[in-house]
């Protein structure tokens, strides 16, 4: 801590981020509960669907994250240019981030459509393999509308409005209960559609909420004022260049996370159908809390973008390391939650006897990685508000899959620990992350050293 620094700055300064982040938070854990419901919805039509629907989310995850990466830049240009009141750059942003999600968006869905390959390679059973195709073909469909909304809500995020995004989200998961009730039992003359059901269900929320995030950004008093849609203009290239020259460096960094994840789910149902669906469980809780630093990262990153707008490094440094110290703080109350309640959480999801014995093992192992894994996330925001992109990626690179992933197949499959193994990898990556990224952060906000781009 810096002498300049008193412990009642980070404490102001963490309170400041909880408050702005709370938005952030809420919407993270509401988006986070749709997959959840899924999960739990999916285990009352037999482990199978489970197991199919774990390969099929995990999968959808990779695209949309790299979406989601490339398209969130728009939240630290929005929040810099607001700061200083330029209305017009705004809508310029804005018009051309949409230009940037369209492009990704078709992409996305291409990539999508031909995910299920990546199962055939690793080995996934062919059981699995049938309805989680199912899962993924019809979940295509929903990924141009799902990258043509992510310019509304990193708009709202950047003029501090991410409530609205919140709301909008809830909007979602009473039509994706009821949607999953109906396909999955074949209600009101639908047949029974297990995992596809899912997938359609959770599309037809997704449209849905493309359509009222943008009705809400041309009607709202809060948002029509920018008119943003006025003199729609053409795609500016050096604008959109920009979007994927900070953008893809945060997709690849999401990318290698997350792909190390799907990685671990795939060779779960390498290994059968019940390790699938612990693994899923399993994975599914530490999402869930994850979406707390999650959340928290995101507000960070808004939070120093308008701090370095005004060339204030000193203030910057004080929100990104309490920032930190409060995600970690939250994952110690996951952790004492697992330890506590491990097999109440693996009874949400199933009541197979196989299932929750690995379930309940491989929570614990997830108990060792959420500090490290909410210290890395908020880093992570924290290096993109100095828009520090390269390093994230640079750092998954070294700790996912330079140490992780391979620590991980030694343990799974030459020292036979299984799913286990997996998720030890994990938590070893994850902690080399972490360590690396706070300590680059550290650097950057040492008084006297500007971040270079």
């Amino acid at each position: 801590m810096d002498a300049s620094n008193s412990l009642a700055d980070y404490f102001a300064e963490g309170k400041r981020t909880l408050v702005i982040g709370a938005p952030f938070i809420l919407n993270q854990l509401l988006q986070m509960s749709i997959v959840t419901i899924d999960s739990i919805m999916a285990s009352s039509d037999g482990k199978l669907t489970l197991a199919a629907v774990a390969q099929g989310i995990i999968l959808w995850d990779v695209v949309a994250l790299i979406i989601i990466g490339i398209c969130m830049t728009l939240t630290p240009m929005i929040a810099k240019t607001h700061a200083k009141g330029n209305t017009e750059q705004l809508r310029h942003l804005f018009q051309q981030n949409v230009w940037t999600a369209l492009i990704v968006g078709i992409v996305g869905m291409i990539l999508i459509w031909y995910m299920p390959w990546l199962m055939v390679w690793v080995g996934v059973q062919s059981i699995i393999i049938a309805p989680a195709t199912d899962y993924l073909r019809v979940m295509a469909i929903g990924i141009p509308f799902l990258a043509l909304m992510l310019p509304t809500r990193f708009f709202n995020e950047g003029i501090e409005n991410a409530k609205i995004v919140m709301l909008i989200t809830a909007l979602s998961i009473p039509i994706n209960i009821i949607g999953n009730y109906i396909f999955i039992h074949g209600l009101f003359g639908f047949p029974k559609m297990g995992a596809a059901g899912i997938a359609l269900s959770s599309v037809i929320s997704i449209v849905i909420v493309f359509f009222v995030s943008w009705g809400y950004l041309l009607s709202s008093q809060k948002t029509r004022h920018y008119r943003l849609m006025q003199a729609f203009s053409r795609p500016a290239l050096l604008t959109i260049q920009r979007f994927f020259s900070l953008g893809l460096p945060n997709a690849v960094a999401l990318l290698l996370e997350v792909g190390m994840f799907a990685f671990v789910v795939m060779l779960s149902g390498r290994m059968g159908v019940t390790t699938a669906a612990a693994n899923q469980i399993a994975f599914n809780y530490a999402s869930l809390v994850f979406m707390i630093p999650l959340g928290i990262s995101m507000a960070l990153t808004a939070r120093i973008g308008r701090a370095m707008a005004h060339n204030d490094l000193a203030k910057a440094r004080v929100i990104g390391l309490s920032g930190m110290g409060l995600g970690a703080l939250f994952m110690v109350f996951s952790i004492l939650n697992i330890v506590l309640f491990g097999e109440n959480i693996a009874r949400l999801y199933s009541h197979d006897t196989a299932v929750l014995t690995l379930a309940v093992g491989l929570l614990t192992i997830a108990a060792i990685f959420q500090i490290p894994d909410a210290i890395q996330v908020c880093g992570a925001g924290a290096l993109r508000g100095l828009e520090q992109t390269k390093a994230p990626m640079h750092y998954a690179i070294i700790g996912y899959w330079l140490i992780g992933m391979p620590v991980a197949l030694l343990l799974a499959f030459t020292l036979d620990k299984g799913a286990y193994g997996l998720w030890l990898g994990l938590a070893i990556g994850l902690t080399i992350t972490a360590t690396l990224e706070a300590r680059k952060f550290i650097h950057l906000t040492r008084p006297q050293i500007l971040p270079t781009h």
